[in-house]
């Protein structure tokens, strides 16, 4: 098993904050996403571990090869995404791999609980907190209102199984709505299918329009593929989106 960290991207929903600085540094009390990150995988015996670098990519270079992980860059990070990036790590997209978007502190349960599942494809989901507490974002010099949004990325599912996975998902009878954390299990025969969807994507220049691996996702459920939701707790994880997200973190999410 090996882990792939995506941490190209901008951040531009930060604002200032990461204008000028690499989302994937920003601290909490156990560190920064990118320290969390780390020790998950290695408490859960993923010794190799590849980071896809774009924004200041430098300065994340620094603090990750002392580390021990392997670099890769996206080139085109500022006008693609994450399947950009994946690209970018080619050779690291083989067999049994976890990904993870690069701005999420992770507690190691989450990686536990990836490990131990049987999935061929599992998504890692939380329980979704519902719509009163989304957040909307403005036409306007895109600040964030509280609201509804198009919002998180969200799975419907039956039992453990993903029916469908969008920003705009509605409940349905016998199925539960779960919140996707931005990361996956992949091994057998769906890495080797998610090479080819992310292959076809970059070849067709898909990067830009559709940049999240969530777009394959849908694109396999449509050919029948089974996806798993693995469920963790909300308390493992603290993704940081917006300014308000990483000044929640710093108080609710420490090791």
């Amino acid at each position: 098993m090996k882990a792939i960290i995506l941490a190209a991207g901008v951040g531009s929903r930060m604002g200032a904050i990461t204008r000028d600085f690499p989302k994937c540094l920003l601290e909490v009390q156990g560190g920064s996403i990118l320290d969390t990150q780390v020790r998950a995988f290695r408490e859960n015996d993923i010794e190799e571990i590849h980071i896809v670098l774009g924004h200041k990519a430098e300065l994340v270079r620094e603090v990750a090869e002392p580390l021990g992980l392997i670099c890769w860059k996206n080139e085109r990070y500022a006008s693609t995404g994450m399947l950009e990036s994946l690209y970018s790590a080619w050779d690291a997209l083989e067999g049994d791999v976890i990904v993870s978007y690069g701005d999420t502190f992770l507690r190691p349960r989450v990686v536990g609980e990836l490990v131990k599942s049987d999935a061929q494809l599992g998504l890692a989901a939380a329980p979704w907190i519902g719509q009163e507490a989304e957040r909307v974002e403005s036409a306007f010099q895109g600040e964030v209102e509280l609201g509804l949004r198009k919002g998180s990325t969200k799975v419907l599912c039956r039992g453990n199984v993903v029916k469908r996975i969008s920003k705009d998902i509605q409940s349905e009878p016998q199925c539960e709505v779960l919140e996707y954390i931005g990361v996956f299990k992949s091994s057998g025969e769906s890495t080797s299918l998610l090479r080819q969807k992310v292959s076809s994507a970059v070849e067709q220049k898909l990067t830009a329009a559709a940049p999240s691996p969530s777009y394959l996702f849908s694109d396999l459920l449509k050919e029948g593929f089974l996806l798993t939701a693995v469920r963790i707790a909300a308390d493992d994880y603290a993704e940081c989106d917006y300014p308000e997200d990483w000044e929640q973190a710093k108080t609710t999410f420490c090791l």
